[in-house]
């Protein structure tokens, strides 16, 4: 930007250290926060604050249900079998994986006919399982699902925190893919328009540089002051900063060589195409970001 780009070049160096260093765990945070919330006030969140209430050891609990299926047949009486065996080993294990409760089809007829589908093909274990911030809802998931393989069964792990945790999983994965993709099709702009490949590394350097500082500037407050946050901010930035920050190097670029090849030198000419980005010039993006 001046003949002493160098410590512009270190200062942004530190901020983007400092971002690095001090960005929240994205994963937990959008599992924690990135939730959508109903109002207090609702019927539906004063019955799920009544909830927590039932019975002393519910309380930090999450529900799991572990389901055992054999497709559109009915488990057959070695399956049932391989399945309270299961069962029985998930009961000798309650204390290690900090089971609270535990409700099988076999405690009671009442319970059979709500944990049995009615083809016989599907049978129910619901859980109650200790939440706590060294005993995550990943960690919960992925220990009840090694804990209730059974041989023979199709087996899977549900409720309604894992669901919300395989959500912000899969919400993650497309941020980064995101970004890839996102990262390669402004490679590709960028060579079209000016047929060089270094341009391109600098455009992506600096809205790189851009993105890694927003996300973490947004994530502290989000973790420290509870600012407003969903599954898709993060995918949102991205968008957004790779997309404007892309245009504008474009208008960058053009205006500095448009001044170049009117003789003036580089310094000069990297002033003005800044004076000219910085007020507002009609823009046509290069790409409908």
């Amino acid at each position: 930007m001046n003949k002493h780009y160098i410590w512009n070049v270190l200062g942004w160096l530190v901020i983007v250290m400092l971002a690095v260093l001090t960005i929240p765990n994205m994963s937990k945070l959008v599992a924690d926060k990135g939730q959508i919330t109903v109002p207090s006030s609702y019927q539906s969140t004063r019955a799920t604050n009544m909830q927590k209430q039932w019975g002393r050891s519910q309380r930090g609990t999450t529900a799991v249900v572990v389901v055992f299926n054999n497709g559109d047949s009915a488990l057959t009486a070695s399956q049932n079998t391989q399945i309270d065996k299961t069962i029985n080993r998930i009961k000798n294990h309650e204390d290690q994986y900090e089971i609270r409760s535990m409700t099988a089809a076999s405690d009671s007829s009442t319970a059979a006919s709500q944990l049995i589908s009615k083809d016989k093909s599907t049978q129910l274990l619901q859980l109650n399982v200790h939440k706590s911030s060294s005993h995550s809802v990943s960690s919960i998931r992925s220990q009840i699902t090694t804990l209730a393989k059974t041989s023979g069964v199709k087996t899977y792990v549900t409720g309604a925190d894992v669901l919300n945790q395989d959500f912000s999983d899969a919400t993650q994965a497309g941020v980064q893919k995101t970004e890839i993709i996102a990262a390669i099709f402004i490679f590709l702009v960028l060579w079209l328009v000016f047929r060089s490949p270094v341009t391109p590394l600098f455009s992506l350097l600096t809205v790189g540089v851009s993105v890694i500082t927003s996300i973490s500037v947004v994530a502290n407050l989000v973790d420290r002051f509870n600012f407003p946050f969903s599954n898709f901010t993060q995918v949102f930035i991205v968008i957004v900063l790779f997309g404007i920050g892309t245009d504008y190097n474009i208008l960058l670029y053009n205006e500095f060589r448009e001044r170049l090849a009117r003789g003036k030198d580089r310094y000069t000419a990297t002033k003005e195409a800044i004076k000219i980005g910085g007020g507002g010039r009609s823009f046509t993006p290069a790409y409908p970001f």
